[in-house]
């Protein structure tokens, strides 16, 4: 397959690219991950030296989750049981803490958990997506404001909101050559 030997041929430059500037790769720790919608996706023999890559369903990388078929759902999931641990802790110190005490650890210690690399995965289902949208909802009510007050007093917009203003501007930045050039 053309697809299996070109992608191999890159690999091959890629280990002799690090030979050449003395960069270790542990073949081992490589894997590799097709993405496709398709029920039985083609398999391919890919190898860093004499090593074949391992290929996964799902690959995690700088925190991110990516399946096979760029659902999202187990990032997603991942993210809402990891913000909804925080928001428990919240929950447990809200008490001591004014409305805008709760609406600064919100935004610091919650909401930075469900944005982060939202860019990444913002095209998943609207199913999906809603688990984050509940989390939200939750913590609103934890910290004792509707989603007007919380966008107007606190500024605290829709997740689906703030996804699409930071795509906007990545947008933006591209149209006006102010990305780097790697994009």
């Amino acid at each position: 397959m053309a697809a299996t030997a070109s992608l191999n041929r890159d690999l091959e430059r890629m280990r002799i690219w690090a030979d050449k500037w003395k960069v270790t790769f542990e073949p081992s720790k490589c894997k590799a991950l097709t993405i496709s919608r398709k029920r039985n996706p083609t398999r391919l023999d890919l190898y860093f030296g004499n090593t074949k890559l391992a290929e996964m369903d799902e690959l995690e990388i700088l925190g991110v989750t990516i399946d096979k078929k760029l659902t999202w759902a187990k990032h997603i999931s991942n993210t809402t049981a990891r913000a909804g641990q925080k928001l428990g802790a919240l929950r447990r110190v809200a008490n001591k803490l004014d409305v805008k005490g709760r609406a600064t650890v919100y935004k610091a210690q919650v909401r930075s958990v469900m944005e982060y690399a939202s860019l990444c995965w913002m095209s998943a289902s609207t199913t999906t997506l809603k688990l984050l949208d509940f989390i939200q909802s939750k913590a609103l009510r934890i910290i004792g404001v509707d989603e007007q007050q919380a966008r107007m007093d606190f500024n605290i917009p829709s997740l689906h909101h703030t996804q699409q203003v930071a795509a906007a501007s990545v947008l933006y930045k591209m149209h006006t050559s102010c990305c780097p050039s790697i994009m």
